[in-house]
């Protein structure tokens, strides 16, 4: 029986430079990268994913922070408070189970076609570029949101140099922002029994290289049908509507922290509201891991 050897390339898509001449080559590159790719429309770009143990698949990885910075820091004062939810178990009944939606069926195929359709979210400063795409395996295709990891739209020359010089000494910013995929895919692979639910299904992460040569990374996860958080007011809204949101918004911190993981990009666009109000959270770029107390949080919709 054939095995999938679990793999961590550390060094992927490069190495973090152990000296500030490395990190004037690297930067130099990233913004060579940059350059090529500033007026590039990835639209029809196609990529071959491949799931099996010499495939482009990257899986089982780590949280990739010292332990001293994994837990959030708790702040009694000026409104923090100890979370209610503290000592629950996974299965406690705080909040009812959610409905799971249907799971891709191209999700089960080993190798399948990336074909990247539409830009969502593509600009440069920003690490990570999104893309409506479409995941093709045979005669079957769905609909799927293409996330990429490209390192050199992450800030400019000067921004860059000083990541990679504090990420030297500091793994925080390496993690954060240069590898920001590892957060994500130990979040997902944490979050797995609330993918279909609180959190959208990910096909999986994967090694790619883009046109213009750069190494990257891009996620493929579930489409999801609604709108977010950020486009609604409050003022449209009914009351019914209101609470189904905020109970929603509070059974995915609560779904989550029972996982062990807790989102600090607590933001309304990472919040998407289904066309029946279901809250499914989107974005894990930027997690801790979660402790005995947790800090409250207030969302003004």
């Amino acid at each position: 029986m054939s095995q999938t050897v679990p793999q961590d390339e550390q060094t992927f898509p490069f190495a973090l430079p152990s000296s500030q001449d490395g990190v004037k080559l690297l930067v130099k590159q990233l913004a060579d990268w940059a350059n090529a790719s500033a007026k590039q429309d990835l639209c029809n770009v196609i990529f071959q994913l491949d799931k099996s143990s010499t495939g482009n698949h990257i899986q089982h990885v780590p949280f990739p922070l010292p332990e001293q910075d994994s837990h959030p820091r708790v702040n009694f004062g000026g409104g923090f408070i100890a979370s209610p939810w503290d000592n629950c178990r996974n299965g406690c009944p705080h909040f009812p189970d959610r409905p799971l939606r249907q799971r891709p069926a191209v999700f089960d195929a080993a190798k399948t076609t990336l074909t990247l359709t539409k830009g969502l979210r593509v600009a440069q400063m920003t690490p990570s570029q999104i893309y409506r795409a479409q995941l093709a395996a045979g005669t079957s295709s769905v609909e799927v949101v293409a996330k990429i990891y490209q390192i050199s739209r992450a800030g400019d020359r000067d921004e860059l140099f000083v990541l990679l010089s504090e990420a030297l000494s500091k793994r925080r910013n390496w993690a954060n922002h240069i590898q920001g995929f590892r957060c994500e895919a130990y979040a997902y692979e944490k979050l797995k029994k609330l993918q279909g639910s609180h959190v959208p299904y990910v096909y999986g992460f994967f090694k790619i290289e883009l046109p213009h040569k750069e190494p990257s990374v891009v996620m493929v996860a579930e489409y999801i049908k609604g709108r977010p958080l950020s486009e609604l007011h409050g003022s449209t809204l009914s009351r019914e509507q209101l609470v189904a949101i905020g109970t929603g918004i509070a059974g995915f911190t609560h779904s989550i922290a029972m996982c062990g993981i807790l989102t600090q990009d607590f933001t309304r666009a990472n919040f998407m509201i289904q066309p029946d109000y279901m809250v499914v959270g989107i974005d894990f770029g930027r997690i801790a891991l979660a402790c005995k107390q947790h800090r409250a949080i207030t969302l003004s919709v």
